[in-house]
C-alpha cells in the first residue's frame, strides 16, 4: 500500500495539470451522471427551444436563414439554435443526449478555467481548488441540468476560450500574436451568438489589463481592446432590437420605475451571497414579492449591499488580486441586476457567469487566512476544503435530481415556496401552484397513454388536492377508472365536471359513454342529446346514440 502511494503521489508531482483536470472531469460526471435518464421539461421551455421547435428539426436553407437573421423567443443567438440541430438530426428528440451535452460543454468550461487562472496568477493548486467550485456548485445545476440552459454553457466556453486565447496573445512573442488575437475574437462573436451575457468580456479585459497587470492607460493598451468595444455595441444594439419581437427576455421596470426595481434587488443581492455560501433551498421560482416602500429586508439587503462596495473598493488600494477577481464577480452580476429590466428578479443560472470572480476569489482569502494564522503547512486547510467540497457536492447531487422532470421540478418549487408568499407580484399568487399542476396533467395524460393507468390516477388526485375544480384531472381521473372497467368509479368525477362545466362536449360525452358501461341507456342517451344540442355534428355523440338503438344491453327484452 505504501508503495501504490508513493507512486501515486510522484505521478502528481511530475503530472499535476493532468491529475487537476483529470480530477475535475470525474467530478462533473459523477455528480451529473443522472442526467441520463432525465426529461425534457414541459412547462420550462424546452417545449418552445426543442421539442416543438420546428427550426431545429431539419436542416435546411429556410431553416438556417430563419436562425441567422431572425430572433428567437426575443434573443439573438444562432448557436444556440445550430447546437440544437445538431442535436436533433444525432440524437432526435432524445433528452438524456441534449443534457449530456452540456454536461460535456461544463466540463470543458471548467478545464479552459483551471489553466487561464493558472495563467493569471493562481497556483496549480489554487487553480485546481477554484475551478472544482465553480464545477461543483450547487447553484450551477439549473444551466447544466436544464436542457434549453445550453446558451449558458455554450457562451460559457466560448467565452472563457476567447478570454484565454486574448492573455495567450497579451503576453506571446511577436510570432505568435495574431492568430490568437484572431480566434479570440472568432471565439468571443461566437460567445455572443450563444447568449448576450458574453457583452461582459470586454470589461473584464480591461480590468485585467489596468488592475491586475496594472498597465497603463495608453493608445497601445487601448487600441487592441477597440475591436471588443465595437463587437460590445453592434450586439447590444442586435440584443434590443431582438428584445422587441414576441415572447422576448425584456419586460419594463418591476413595479413600473428603476427606483422600485432597484430597491428590490438589495435583498436580491443579499441573497445571492447567501446561496454562494449556503446554496440548501434553490429553487426554480424565488419568494421575491415587489414591495414599493422600503421595509426590513431592503433595509438589510441595502446595509449588505454598502459593506460589500466598501470592502470591494478597500481591496482596491491594499491588494489587486482580491479586488480583480471580487470585480470579476461584479462584472459578471451586473447583466441581471435590472438596470436593463429582464423577466425574473433572481434565479440561479444568473450567479454562472459570477462564479468566475467569486470562486478564486474565495480560495485566495482562504489560502492567505491559512498563511497568517500560520497553519498552511498543516492538514487543517486540506481538511476543511475537502469538507467544503464534499457538502457542496452532496447538496449538488440532490438537486440533480430536481431536474429529473418537471413534476420533480414544481414539486420542488411548491415544498420551497412560504405559504401566502409567493414570487414577485400579488398577480402571481398562483403561480407555482399552477405550474405544478400542469405539470402533473401532462404527465399523468402520458402515462393513460402509457397504460400506466395507476400512476396516472395518482397524479391526477395530487393535482386536484392543489386544484379541487381542475378540468383536466377530474377528466383524467374519469378516463382512467373508465379504462379499468371501474363505470361507477368513474361516475362522480364526471358529475362533477358536467356540473361545472356545462358547456363541455367532452365531459357529457364521456358521462354518456360511462351510462352506456353500466346499461343506463336512457340517461346515456339524455348526455348525448345535450352534446348534439352543443354541437350538431359532433360525430361521436351521434355515434352514441345510433349505438344505444342497435345494441343490445344485458337484461334487456
Amino acid at each position: 500500500m505504501l508503495a501504490i502511494g508513493n507512486h501515486i503521489i510522484s505521478r502528481y508531482e511530475k503530472y499535476p495539470h493532468s491529475t487537476h483536470c483529470t480530477a475535475i472531469v470525474i467530478f462533473i460526471i459523477v455528480l451529473y451522471c443522472k442526467v441520463i435518464g432525465h426529461e425534457f421539461l414541459i412547462n420550462w421551455d424546452d417545449v418552445d427551444y426543442i421539442t416543438q421547435n420546428p427550426l431545429i428539426q431539419k436542416i435546411n436553407v429556410a431553416n438556417l436563414k430563419q436562425i441567422f437573421l431572425s430572433p428567437f423567443n426575443g434573443n439573438y443567438a444562432p448557436l444556440l439554435m445550430l447546437s440544437f440541430m445538431g442535436d436533433y438530426a444525432i440524437w432526435g428528440l432524445n433528452p438524456s443526449a441534449f443534457k449530456l451535452i452540456n454536461v460535456l460543454l461544463h466540463a470543458t468550461s471548467a478545464l479552459i478555467f483551471y489553466h487561464l487562472m493558472l495563467r493569471l496568477g493562481l497556483s496549480a493548486v489554487q487553480a485546481f481548488i477554484a475551478a472544482t467550485l465553480f464545477a461543483v456548485h450547487p447553484v450551477q445545476v439549473e444551466t447544466v441540468a436544464w436542457a434549453s440552459q445550453r446558451k449558458s454553457v455554450l457562451s460559457m466556453g466560448f467565452f472563457l476560450a476567447a478570454w484565454f486565447s486574448w492573455d495567450v496573445w497579451n503576453r506571446a512573442d511577436v510570432h505568435r500574436k495574431h492568430c490568437w488575437y484572431i480566434f479570440s475574437l472568432i471565439c468571443f462573436t461566437s460567445a455572443l451568438c450563444s447568449k448576450s451575457i458574453a457583452v461582459v468580456l470586454p470589461f473584464i479585459l480591461i480590468t485585467q489589463e489596468f488592475v491586475l497587470n496594472r498597465k497603463r492607460i495608453t493608445k497601445d493598451t487601448i487600441t487592441p481592446l477597440l475591436p471588443y468595444l465595437l463587437l460590445l455595441g453592434s450586439f447590444i444594439a442586435l440584443a434590443i432590437v431582438a428584445a422587441k419581437g414576441s415572447g422576448g427576455g425584456s419586460v419594463p421596470y418591476h413595479g413600473g420605475s428603476f427606483g422600485i426595481t432597484a430597491m428590490n434587488m438589495l435583498p436580491v443581492f443579499a441573497r445571492y451571497l447567501l446561496l454562494l455560501f449556503m446554496p440548501n433551498s434553490l429553487t426554480i421560482i424565488y419568494n421575491a414579492p415587489l414591495k414599493n416602500f422600503p421595509d426590513m429586508s431592503i433595509l438589510v439587503g441595502g446595509l449588505i449591499l454598502l459593506a460589500f462596495i466598501v470592502v470591494w473598493l478597500w481591496l482596491g488600494k491594499r491588494n489587486p488580486r482580491y479586488f480583480f477577481w471580487l470585480t470579476i464577480f461584479v462584472i459578471g452580476l451586473l447583466p441581471v441586476t435590472n438596470i436593463v429590466p429582464i423577466v425574473t428578479l433572481m434565479n440561479d443560472r444568473y450567479l454562472y457567469f459570477p462564479m468566475l470572480g467569486m470562486a478564486p476569489f474565495v480560495v485566495l482569502v482562504g489560502d492567505d487566512a491559512c498563511k497568517f494564522l500560520k497553519v498552511n503547512k498543516t492538514l487543517l486547510p486540506a481538511v476543511v476544503t475537502t469538507i467544503a467540497v464534499m457538502v457542496l457536492s452532496v447538496i449538488t447531487w440532490k438537486q440533480v435530481d430536481v431536474w429529473k422532470n418537471s413534476v420533480s421540478l414544481w414539486k420542488n418549487a411548491i415544498e420551497k415556496a412560504p405559504t401566502g408568499t409567493w414570487y414577485e407580484t400579488s398577480d402571481k399568487t398562483d403561480y407555482i401552484q399552477e405550474g405544478y399542476v400542469e405539470a402533473l396533467i401532462v404527465e399523468a395524460t402520458r402515462f393513460i397513454a402509457e397504460g400506466r393507468v395507476g400512476d396516472a390516477q395518482k397524479l391526477s388526485l395530487t393535482a386536484l388536492s392543489y386544484d379541487p375544480n381542475n378540468y383536466n384531472a377530474l377528466g383524467l381521473l374519469a378516463e382512467a377508472h373508465m379504462q379499468e372497467n371501474q363505470p361507477l368509479k368513474a361516475r362522480p368525477y364526471l358529475l362533477r365536471l358536467v356540473n361545472m362545466y356545462p358547456a363541455s362536449e367532452a365531459a357529457h360525452l364521456y358521462l354518456g359513454k360511462n351510462y352506456t358501461m353500466t346499461n343506463e341507456k336512457e340517461l346515456a342517451a339524455e348526455q348525448f342529446n345535450i352534446v348534439i344540442k352543443i354541437n350538431p355534428t359532433n360525430q361521436r355523440a351521434l355515434q352514441g346514440l345510433n349505438d344505444l338503438t342497435t345494441r343490445h344491453f344485458p337484461g334487456s327484452p
